[in-house]
């Protein structure tokens, strides 16, 4: 249990860097965390917590390589849970179409889909959203349009997925 507590803390103490503005010293926290704890399938969570949080930090200060190596490692790890790897998985794909990698960002939005339909589907309706949006920036409209009207007839009644198709659509 004090490993539990230990990892816990210092995952926490990279969020409370990050407040603070101290990006690198953060992301290093995260780092430890990882290299200390990971493959004790017990402090999984917490584990997968500092390779996502690393990652979406190291994404927006745009370091895409590192921050996807990392999520890639959250994504292989047996014991991390998909609570995590499925938000993991998504923010890889809309950073790699922010980016340009059209054809990385839909691979990994249908992992999504493949990995986590139907339990997680709030994750599946964004990842089939940003599918679509990779593919319109492939010139590939119309199988966009299609999979966003499959989002549409699977999603459309959840108030969450209805706004999110609208606000891709509107774009």
């Amino acid at each position: 249990a004090h490993r539990d507590i230990l990892a816990s803390a210092l995952a926490n103490r990279g969020v409370v860097l990050v407040d603070l503005g101290r990006i690198e010293e953060a992301v290093a926290v995260w780092v430890t965390v990882e290299q200390r704890f990971g493959g004790d399938p017990e402090l999984a969570d917490p584990v997968a917590a500092a390779q996502f949080n690393a990652g979406l930090v190291l994404a927006q200060s745009g370091r895409v390589t590192e921050a996807t190596v990392l999520w890639d490692r959250l994504v292989d790890a047996d014991s991390a849970p998909p609570l995590r790897v499925a938000p993991a998985l998504h923010n890889k794909a809309t950073t790699l179409n922010r980016v340009g990698d059209y054809e990385a960002a839909i691979r990994a939005a249908e992992l999504v889909i493949q990995r986590f339909d139907p339990e997680l589907t709030g994750e599946v309706a964004s990842a089939m959203l940003s599918r679509g949006i990779g593919l319109v920036r492939m010139r590939r409209v119309q199988e966009a349009i299609d999979a966003w009207e499959v989002a549409r007839q699977r999603f459309g009644d959840d108030p969450q997925c209805a706004e999110s198709l609208v606000k891709v659509l509107s774009n």
